[in-house]
């Protein structure tokens, strides 16, 4: 079954059995770094509801690859709660978050952790 985000490697051979180096070895799932260099985070209107209390609101925001980013602000701004969106640990709770144009809101934490986030 093909992985649901480009350039991550479903099914290799163990490393032992190829005789290759353990560390220029790719673990199944394990995106390859080729492909991570050329996906693009996108964040679409994106928000973070806990009850009545919004940590999150109408964020939209896209991060290239190949350049550093940070999120500041200050404490309670919601800087944590969108990583822990980004990583699959919080639910989204409107809007959209994409990697390469590929939705990962909708997918699992370890699928999530498996694309290269």
């Amino acid at each position: 079954m093909a992985h649901p985000l480009p350039g991550v490697v479903d099914d290799l051979p163990d490393h032992r059995a190829t005789g290759g180096n353990r560390a220029a070895q790719l673990r199944p799932g394990q995106a390859h770094p080729e492909a991570l260099r050329q996906m693009t985070l996108t964040f679409d209107r994106l928000r973070k509801q806990y009850g009545q209390v919004v940590a999150i609101d109408d964020v939209t925001a896209s991060f290239a690859p190949g350049l550093i980013h940070g999120v500041i602000g200050p404490n309670g701004a919601g800087k944590s709660t969108l990583i822990n969106m980004t990583a699959g640990s919080y639910s989204v709770s409107a809007g959209s978050i994409a990697l390469d144009g590929k939705r990962l809101d909708t997918l699992k934490k370890y699928q999530i952790a498996n694309s290269g986030v």
